[in-house]
């Protein structure tokens, strides 16, 4: 059973902190709380820029004795970045800023630094995205192997819809695994990772997207999205409670999810943390209560 073999945790930002709410005292609180939970053995931590609120979490990070991943999306997306933007300026403050963060993730003594590439572009613009793309990865991972040799920081790509919500380049299971086999020959820091919430936006299968993509994955986010209702309020990639009506991925898909990567061997896997992790990503509404939220999550996980 993969439960056994791997570490379960959350994505704490989008908790504590969702971004209608912002960061606050009460966020805060939920944050020590939750790291001080025995169900979830491991956490991923993103930017806070309340210099005295990422100072207590620096500390209550390191006391509570859990692995730690590093999550870049919520800047990323927030800042408008991009990875392969034609515009050299762009680019380059995109590089700059993931290298911040990466500092930032060593606050945390982090393992896995989780980032997003640049926007999808016209078929004909396409392999100079990919060129771009590969450039702004290496200076990624290169500074990510500098900053921490003994122990380099595994730079994991997540991979998205390319025509629905996000519209990211990276993307195509074919593309990202030509991108990692390009990448690794000279940054073994570099990893692929697969959010389950995004398969059904991919148009894939747990099956085939887990077996493709095993060899580069070490880094894996679970969560629920909505794909045929497209008037739902929650459409397209924005992390909804596991189960909810018109949804793609309830208990029994995560549960179907969690054996498919047992079977393919993640829970095996040689990992920069000490298990295999298993990040649930889930982004509470206005109206959410924040108990019953991370109920949920627990529920869809316990076998």
């Amino acid at each position: 059973m993969l439960n056994d073999k791997v570490y379960f945790g959350l994505v704490q930002n989008l908790i504590a902190f969702p971004g209608w709410r912002g960061e606050t005292r009460e966020g805060l609180e939920i944050s020590k709380r939750l790291l001080n939970d025995p169900f979830f053995e491991m956490v991923e931590m993103g930017w806070v820029e309340n210099p005295e609120y990422r100072r207590t979490l620096i500390h209550s990070v390191a006391a509570c004795g859990k692995e730690v991943t590093y999550g870049c999306g919520p800047v990323i997306f927030g800042e408008q970045l991009d990875l392969n933007s034609r515009d050299s300026g762009l680019r380059k403050k995109t590089v700059e800023r993931i290298k911040q963060l990466a500092d930032d993730a060593l606050d945390y003594n982090a393992k896995v630094l989780l980032i997003a590439g640049g926007n999808n572009v016209e078929k004909d613009k396409k392999g100079e995205a990919m060129r771009l793309l590969v450039d702004s990865l290496e200076q990624i991972c290169g500074f990510c192997a500098d900053i921490r040799p003994d122990s380099p920081l595994v730079v994991s790509h997540e991979l998205f819809d390319w025509d629905i919500d996000k519209k990211l380049l990276l993307g195509p299971i074919d593309d990202s695994i030509l991108i990692a086999k390009r990448i690794v020959k000279d940054h073994p820091n570099f990893s692929l990772t697969l959010d389950l919430s995004h398969l059904p936006l991919m148009r894939e299968t747990s099956e085939n997207a887990v077996k493709r993509c095993m060899p580069f994955m070490q880094h894996v986010h679970i969560g629920n999205c909505v794909l045929r209702d497209r008037n739902h309020p929650k459409h397209g990639d924005k992390h909804p409670c596991f189960g909810i009506d018109g949804s793609e991925v309830g208990r029994i898909q995560l549960q179907e999810f969690l054996e498919v990567l047992d079977e393919n061997g993640y829970g095996k896997k040689r990992t920069p943390t000490r298990r295999p992790v298993v990040v649930a990503e889930v982004i509470p509404g206005p109206d959410d209560d924040i108990d019953m939220v991370i109920e949920n999550i627990k529920q869809a996980i316990m076998p």
